[in-house]
C-alpha cells in the first residue's frame, strides 16, 4: 500500500534558503534544546518580506540558536557577540533599544508573534557555512 505525504506549501518552503540581507520577520517559535554545548534557545523566525523592501523572502524560515551557558557569563569575543545579539533581538521586539531592557522584557513567549527586523547572512562554523541571523533592528529603524 503507498504512503501518501502531505506536502504543503509551509513544509516546501522550509528547504528554501532566502536572500541574504534585511528582512522583516515575525518570531514564530522559539525551543529549549539539549545540544553537546549544553541548553540552546532555538528561534525560528517567519519572513514577511525583504530583503531590503521587495518580497523575495515572503513566507520563507530562518533560525538563529542562542547557547544558555553563554547569557550568562562574561567572556570572550564569542561570548560577548551572543550576548549582544541576544539583548539585541530582545529589544527589536520590543522596539526599544538596548539600554531601556528590564528584566520583564527577556519572556520569549511573550515575544512569540512580534516583528523586527532580521539581517540574514551567511556565517562559517567548524569550516561549514551556514545561512542565519547576524544582527536585528527595531521596526521604527529601516537599516538599509
Amino acid at each position: 500500500m503507498p504512503i501518501l505525504v502531505n506536502l504543503t506549501q509551509d513544509v516546501m518552503d522550509r528547504g528554501k534558503e532566502p536572500e541574504l540581507g534585511w528582512s522583516y520577520a515575525a518570531l514564530t517559535s522559539v525551543d529549549e534544546l539539549t545540544t553537546k554545548i549544553g541548553v540552546v534557545y532555538q528561534t525560528e523566525w517567519t519572513i514577511e518580506y525583504g530583503p531590503e523592501k521587495n518580497a523575495a523572502n515572503k513566507g520563507l524560515f530562518v533560525s538563529v540558536g542562542f547557547p544558555a551557558k553563554f547569557l550568562g557569563q562574561a567572556g570572550g569575543k564569542p561570548i560577548k557577540d551572543t550576548v549582544y545579539k541576544f539583548k539585541n533581538m530582545i529589544a527589536s521586539l520590543n522596539g526599544i533599544k538596548t539600554d531601556q531592557l528590564s528584566p520583564d522584557q527577556y519572556d520569549l513567549e511573550a515575544l512569540k508573534g512580534k516583528s523586527c527586523w532580521i539581517k540574514i547572512d551567511l556565517a562559517t562554523w567548524s569550516d561549514r557555512q551556514q545561512i542565519t541571523i547576524t544582527d536585528f533592528s527595531r521596526d521604527a529603524e529601516i537599516p538599509f
